[in-house]
């Protein structure tokens, strides 16, 4: 199991009406996976996630469930690099209605969702952990977000995990 953060889209588009950017945003995430080992050195965990998004106004949500695929060196006694393939879906839910909201040289009216639509994407990710403990352990991961599509992005991930076998 591990808690962290999930910081998506960092300073690439408006997060408030004032047309104002962020570069971190607070998204709580929490894990489950499992770790089988290959050898002494090599290990595949495979990971199911959520990040749960600020609330961008009272009627709407947002969270991103991810899917890890990744492969663990050991590079040296508690040092592991990360890497691997991860499928990210984020799901946008709300109750419809419009809002007006900065454009750059004025204001727009923009149209909010009603109901839920997902958003599927495809990652790649590199990573590095330090483990405290065999149980406990400290993450962080970037990942390039959609691989396949231009332009791409960055996402990142700071997580601590507590493996329980």
């Amino acid at each position: 199991m591990g808690l962290g953060n999930l910081v998506t889209d960092s300073g690439l588009y408006q997060k408030n009406r004032k047309g104002q950017k962020q570069n971190f945003e607070y998204a709580p995430y929490l894990s489950f996976h499992y770790r089988w080992e290959f050898s002494s050195r090599f290990e595949f965990t495979p990971e199911l996630g959520f990040a749960f998004h600020k609330r961008p106004s009272p009627n709407h949500s947002r969270m991103t469930f991810m899917l890890l695929y990744p492969v663990s060196w050991r590079m040296w006694r508690r040092h592991y690099l990360r890497g691997g393939l991860a499928n990210l879906v984020t799901r946008v839910a709300g109750k419809g209605g419009s809002v007006f909201m900065n454009n750059g040289n004025g204001v727009s009216l923009f149209a909010r969702p009603s109901g839920a639509t997902y958003s599927p994407a495809a990652a790649a990710f590199l990573g590095y952990e330090y483990r405290f403990r065999e149980y406990l352990a400290v993450r962080f991961d970037t990942f390039l977000v959609p691989m396949l599509a231009r332009p791409m992005r960055l996402a990142f991930s700071l997580s601590t995990n507590l493996y329980y076998f």
